[in-house]
């Protein structure tokens, strides 16, 4: 082998080393990102995204939802086919029952098991993902909860690091609901749902309590037709939760619906 070929062969050599260095580099975490775009605005992502980088290398991006539904989801499909984030549709199979927390469950433990992952990010405020985010720090992995601030103390504390979605002001909360809502509208919803003792209120009540605050529900997206109040909390499943009460009081034994903040 001439002189130029042994320099070629050492030049092609080193340029390989640190790839393959990098490669076998077991100190690097492989992240998983689960977002609940039920819970959080698209809007949001790119800075929970931009944050984990300092954590490890996200190998896996999901996003979970009904993203058929017109009036919430306008913008995700464009953010997720721009940021390479496969979109997994969650279909409401009943009427205020949520598929898409456990879908993401179940995938979230299916992925556990496959051990290909180091790390995993929930982006979500809501509560109910606290077991999840329990069971994959005691097998040992790595867990961080992007959320708002309205993100309950239980699940800020099942994770290794909370990564808030907005930026603080003055360090005071931002009482915002969702960003589709006008501010002094998830202001009401705010101090209202405050004064309940377990988060749930009857839709009749919150009705009534937003009538009396000199607001219209009808006038928050007007390309949209709203028959009743009930209708309006069906119709927006990314603000609120809502399910069927049977009410003894009632000698014909129908069902009210009891409403919640989506958290």
């Amino acid at each position: 082998m001439d002189e130029l070929n042994i320099n070629e062969a050492q030049d092609a050599i080193s340029s390989i080393i640190p790839l393959m260095t990098k490669a076998m580099d077991t100190s690097i975490s492989r992240l998983a990102v689960l977002i609940d775009s039920d819970n959080v605005p698209y809007d949001s992502i790119s800075k929970v995204l931009n944050e984990l980088e300092k954590y490890g290398e996200i190998t896996l991006k999901r996003a979970y939802g009904d993203f058929t539904i017109q009036n919430s989801k306008q913008g995700w499909k464009k953010f997720c086919t721009e940021n390479a984030i496969n979109m997994i549709q969650t279909p409401q199979y009943r009427k205020g029952k949520n598929t898409t927390d456990i879908t993401l469950t179940i995938q979230a433990m299916l992925m556990l098991t496959s051990n290909l992952y180091d790390g995993f990010c929930i982006v979500s405020s809501d509560s109910d993902f606290t077991p999840l985010a329990m069971v994959l720090r005691e097998y040992n992995k790595k867990v961080y909860i992007a959320g708002n601030s309205q993100t309950p103390e239980a699940l800020r504390k099942a994770c290794n690091k909370f990564i808030p979605l907005e930026d603080s002001k003055d360090n005071r909360p931002t009482e915002r609901v969702n960003p589709s809502l006008p501010i002094d509208f998830s202001e009401h919803l705010c101090k209202i749902f405050e004064k309940s003792e377990d988060g749930w209120l009857p839709a009749s009540t919150l009705g009534k309590k937003i009538k009396d605050d000199g607001l219209d529900y009808r006038t928050i997206h007007p390309e949209i037709i709203y028959r009743s109040f009930n209708d309006f909390i069906e119709k927006n499943p990314d603000i609120f939760e809502y399910n069927m009460r049977e009410n003894g009081n009632d000698p014909s034994n129908n069902k009210n619906m009891y409403v919640r903040l989506k958290t």
